[in-house]
């Protein structure tokens, strides 16, 4: 058996700006870290107790003798591009919901690559393994995505991303000591709306607009991730939640899909409960907010706002990985 982990993410500044079609002519900034929250992954070969050549348990339990006869679209795509052979029980367990903001999709894909690398003996950089997730997921699975959450997935930590406009990208940890970040991990909150984020039809339309209808309001996200920065550098946190809010109101103007009276109202009712600042993680519509809340108010805080679901998280720091390997058992 081989098992691999994979964290999810969140993400503060430049989301917007890792799509393709903003940073080939932009470049693009990023501020993100990976959580204590993870995708694990699992992959045998399957006993002879069985009627079909593969097993598949995830939302669903499919059995089937060819991995082209999968319903499960990345997974069949994915197994088919490795080239891995039929003959295996595969196991999904995800410790957050799927299409709520924290990079469920791509983690996925991360940690599904992860797994085939280590079925096939060859080990990825870090570094290789978020450019072939960001192929994967662009070109075999033509998704609608950015690439900062690959990126995070693979390496891990607290970082500043910057990419250029060929799509590579350098990956810098912005905390040199331990105790700032746990510091600004200890003012923030998470929870949980229920809500999903954007379809890919709304997605997509996003996307398309961001050079032309948003594009004075995306250079303004840019010029906040750099002010952002310059916060966590000089450790004034306080400042850090404040842009959060600076970001959130430029955000919504990026389209209508991106917040709506639900999302609206709790992030009213938060910032009246004390919250600097906050934002819906992703690219909107629902899923988790996350919101900057000075520490010695969050017990208050979480009070007022016990109508959803808080989900208690730290920085991680190692990113995709193998935790288990049978070397005894060939798959």
């Amino acid at each position: 058996m081989i098992i691999s982990k994979t964290p999810y993410r969140i993400s503060f500044f430049g989301g917007g700006t890792d799509y393709k079609e903003w940073y080939s002519d932009y470049g693009s900034e990023i501020i993100s870290s990976s959580i204590n929250k993870y995708i694990y992954l699992s992959v045998r070969k399957l006993p002879p107790f069985f009627k079909k050549k593969n097993r598949f348990i995830y939302s669903s339990i499919e059995e089937v003798n060819n991995f082209n006869n999968l319903k499960l679209y990345p997974l069949k795509k994915i197994l088919n591009y490795e080239k891995i052979k039929n003959g295996i029980e595969f196991h999904y367990d995800g410790q957050m919901p799927a299409k709520s903001g924290v990079g469920s999709s791509s983690s996925f894909v991360v940690g599904l690559l992860k797994l085939c690398s280590a079925v096939k003996n060859f080990n990825l950089s870090k570094y290789e393994l978020a450019k072939k997730s960001i192929y994967i997921e662009r070109n075999i699975l033509k998704e609608v995505v950015g690439i900062q959450d690959q990126i995070a997935a693979s390496f891990g930590g607290f970082n500043y991303i910057k990419i250029d406009k060929n799509g590579n990208f350098k990956v810098k940890k912005i905390f040199k000591n331990k105790k700032d970040e746990i510091k600004l991990n200890n003012n923030l909150v998470l929870l949980y709306t229920g809500l999903q984020k954007l379809d890919r039809k709304e997605l997509k339309n996003y996307v398309g607009n961001l050079k032309s209808k948003s594009f004075d309001n995306m250079k303004l996200l840019c010029e906040l991730t750099h002010e952002a920065k310059k916060t966590l550098n000089n450790k004034k946190f306080d400042e850090f939640g404040m842009l959060l809010d600076e970001s959130w109101k430029v955000k919504k103007k990026l389209s209508k899909y991106i917040s709506n009276s639900t999302v609206d109202n709790i992030y009213k009712l938060a910032i009246k409960n004390g919250a600097l600042g906050g934002k819906i993680l992703g690219a909107g519509g629902g899923g988790f907010f996350l919101f900057y809340v000075p520490n010695e108010i969050r017990k208050r805080f979480l009070k007022k706002m016990d109508f959803l679901l808080n989900i208690n998280f730290k920085f991680e720091d190692e990113g995709s990985i193998i935790i288990l390997k049978d070397e005894d058992e060939k798959i």
